[in-house]
């Protein structure tokens, strides 16, 4: 057929194919996959942005080190690498792996929390970023007389971790680079001086920073 026909009486089947369409339009039936239903190609734009929602999961990784010790009563700064695509429903990719969220880890109630403050794609654009990780309550307690080298293997610490190991085992030798911020030890030592022990928080970056989005967060796809 080369031309339509308005004027045509319909047959019931094509009176019966116009309903069915209509009911598909509205979602009230699933469209069947047949090579005789015409496909309409698709008009809407691609759209510039998308709204990521408040609750999306951003999984997260740190590769400078397998744990990381803090005081209840510090902030560190700590920058996190996004470890898997976070996509759409349609599949496209609003945050890449390998993008950056800037933030601190904060006291909370009975522990540590990761406050996300950034986000830096892997293009370059940034956006304010409200997200948290769950609160981190595991503790480990370092006593007088243990090796220094055995509490830093693959940790980092925050200041006043650093701090407070280095009064409790006698021990200076903590290197900047195994302080988050690259802070120097020593200012606070009196405060732990004398101590026997002391309970420190004990994150493991890959599994206990894993945070979610607490407000909308609208990316550009461009």
């Amino acid at each position: 057929m080369k031309f339509l026909n308005p004027t045509a009486t319909a047959t019931r089947a094509q009176v019966a194919a116009f309903i069915y369409q209509a009911l598909v339009s509205s979602n009230q039936v699933s469209a069947i996959n047949s090579p005789y239903v015409v496909a309409v190609g698709s008009t809407t734009p691609t759209p510039a942005s998308v709204t990521i929602a408040q609750g999306t999961a951003i999984p997260v990784k740190y590769d400078k080190a397998e744990k990381i010790l803090v005081t209840k009563d510090e902030t560190s700064p700590l920058t996190l690498t996004v470890s898997q695509n976070v996509v759409t429903q349609d599949g496209s990719v609003v945050i890449p792996a390998g993008s950056q969220v800037i933030g601190q880890l904060k006291p909370a109630t009975g522990g540590s929390q990761f406050v996300a403050e950034k986000l830096v794609l892997t293009n370059g654009q940034e956006y304010q970023l409200n997200a948290t990780s769950e609160v981190i309550t595991k503790t480990e307690t370092v006593k007088k007389g243990t090796s220094l080298s055995s509490i830093i293997k693959d940790t980092v610490l925050g200041a006043g971790a650093a701090t407070a190991v280095s009064a409790v085992t006698g021990d200076r030798a903590i290197a900047t680079e195994e302080v988050l911020g690259g802070a120097g030890v020593g200012a606070l030592v009196g405060l732990f001086f004398g101590k026997k022990s002391v309970d420190l928080i004990a994150i493991d970056p890959n599994t206990d920073l894993q945070m979610t989005i607490n407000q909308n967060l609208l990316v550009s796809l461009r």
